[in-house]
């Protein structure tokens, strides 16, 4: 089931719990910096609900582990330069965790294979022309 998280210009989260097209809860989950920006969604701890996954303009990367609207856990994934940017978030190796697929501005993929908030093996997959880009 997919929720939708809004964020407010003032940076206020907030989530509506999804049931079909029925909103049954709607909770502020936090507020964050306009220095941090949504990288993506994936299911990282293996509950069936979407965690998050920030980027700070520092180049932080920040997971965190949710239940619903509720923050269970945050965790600093690393720092890496502008030129790495996530082309997609998924599991690619079978296991049930999200991974992260990395991109740099070169066309350079590279792979983090998740365990939860760790990062069990990063990848350099291949290499990609720039003007070829994810579709899915």
């Amino acid at each position: 089931m997919n929720d939708i998280l809004w964020r407010d210009d003032d940076g206020t989260l907030r989530i509506w719990e999804m049931d079909g097209a029925t909103v049954v809860s709607d909770t502020t989950v936090a507020t964050v910096a306009d220095s941090r920006h949504l990288a993506g969604t994936g299911d990282f701890n293996r509950d069936e609900r979407f965690d998050i996954v920030w980027r700070d303009d520092d180049g932080t990367v920040v997971l965190w582990e949710m239940d619903g609207a509720t923050i269970l856990d945050e965790t600093n994934l690393g720092t890496l330069r502008e030129y790495w940017q996530i082309a997609d978030i998924g599991d690619y190796t079978g296991d049930l965790n999200s991974d992260i697929l990395w991109r740099d501005t070169t066309g350079t993929i590279a792979l983090w294979e998740m365990d939860g908030p760790t990062i069990v093996d990063s990848t350099a997959v291949n290499t990609i022309p720039t003007h070829w880009h994810i579709e899915a």
